[in-house]
């Protein structure tokens, strides 16, 4: 959730023109393949290194 606002806050900063929007459809995206990829690990929790993971390899949009 912490990325996820400090990416709306950089959206709503005056005089800013960021090009990563994200919505709620695309951060539901990106709990749902950290949640795989917990799994794929045979993890019980996601942890932050999987939704980098995610963040930096499939899901470009999200500037994690």
């Amino acid at each position: 959730m912490r990325s996820y606002k400090e990416l709306r806050a950089d959206d709503a900063a005056p005089g800013t023109q960021s090009s990563y929007r994200i919505t709620v459809r695309q951060l539901e995206a990106l709990v749902r393949l950290s949640e795989a990829m917990a799994r794929v690990h045979c993890d019980t929790s996601i942890k932050i290194a999987y939704v980098r993971e995610v963040g930096e390899g499939v899901v470009p949009w999200a500037r994690l």
